[in-house]
């Protein structure tokens, strides 16, 4: 996990020491290193961490995603130093004037900790997120159950968080026809923030029938074409998600993942090079640079968006390698 650590801060130009310290937040670790593997359905194999590399028409940019307290099998201890990690994490990032959107993310999406239900959540609460090189944040939040229905939380959630807009109602509806998994906040504040919902396909349909009208666009099928090429995956492979700008509710951008574990569409370094570069030729961006990272860990999805204007983004979630791990055994479906 240190070597991917290692490879990501050289490519980000920031000092190993904060890429391992906020790996260390991220994971809610009390120890000297971040938690190497525990009960988190952030990849297939229990590892709660990733590396986000994203590339937009300025450069590569790098995120640290992790699954806080993952260690931790008891869904309401976990919690808590799930929430004790966010407020760290908050500070590192110089973000606190984002505190109040996720105050009210928690709020309308968990609920309050007096009325905590640890049955909603199996794989734990939420997740974070760091810039490598720079402020802000991002906390996901499981938003699958919680006793009630998705739909309903995120409408509350919206009406607290933005004002009502065709956007918001949009998203609700696409939202509706499929499978919400979690949503959440990015940014450092008020005005430099956004809400974010990801949610998976509940039957095959057209993208180009979504009544997000981006997703129309011919580059996601394109994408899709490209990356999975003759093979069939399960519908839970692809994971979609849209962005609105806090507080005036319109929509920022939207983006679609495509899993790249053992059972998906898995990829040999050399593979998961050339199709970066492919796909990033494809949509004028600049060349991922994948190689030393994929030296350390393993590809785990690829993304590719595009924002209200039309600008191409290409992301590319690398997780560190579990040495000796049985990938026909163990998925987290």
């Amino acid at each position: 996990m240190l070597g991917l650590l290692s490879a990501a801060s050289a490519l980000a130009g920031v000092p190993v020491a904060r890429a391992a310290e906020m790996a260390r937040v991220i994971t809610g670790s009390d120890g000297s290193e971040p938690v190497a593997r525990g009960h988190s359905g952030l990849n297939h194999d229990g590892v709660p961490l990733q590396i986000c590399v994203s590339i937009d028409a300025d450069g590569a940019h790098y995120r640290l995603l992790g699954d806080p307290a993952s260690d931790i099998a008891d869904i309401g201890k976990r919690f808590g130093r799930s929430l004790a990690a966010a407020e760290a994490m908050v500070l590192m990032a110089d973000a606190e004037a984002l505190r109040p959107l996720i105050e009210a993310t928690l709020q309308c999406l968990v609920g309050h900790p007096d009325d905590f239900d640890p049955t909603h959540h199996p794989d734990g609460v939420l997740w974070l997120a760091g810039q490598f090189e720079g402020r802000g944040l991002a906390l996901y939040v499981d938003a699958r159950d919680g006793g009630i229905a998705p739909a309903k939380r995120l409408r509350t959630w919206f009406e607290r968080l933005a004002q009502p807009t065709t956007d918001a109602e949009a998203l609700l509806a696409a939202v509706a026809a499929g499978r919400v998994m979690s949503a959440g906040v990015e940014g450092v504040g008020p005005g430099y923030a956004r809400a974010k919902v990801y949610w998976r396909l509940a039957h095959p349909v057209p993208l180009a029938d979504s009544p997000i009208a981006l997703f129309g666009e011919p580059a996601f099928a394109r994408v899709v074409l490209e990356v999975l090429g003759e093979r069939t995956v399960h519908l839970d492979a692809i994971v979609l998600s849209a962005g609105l700008a806090l507080p005036n509710g319109t929509l920022t951008d939207v983006k679609l993942d495509i899993c790249c574990c053992p059972r998906c569409v898995h990829l040999d370094p050399t593979e998961a090079v050339a199709l970066g570069r492919s796909l990033a030729a494809a949509h004028g961006l600049p060349a991922p640079d994948l190689a030393p990272l994929l030296d350390r860990g393993e590809l785990a999805f690829i993304g590719f968006g595009l924002t209200r204007a039309g600008e191409p983004r290409l992301n590319f979630y690398v997780k560190p390698r579990l040495e000796g791990f049985d990938h026909g055994r163990h998925h987290v479906e």
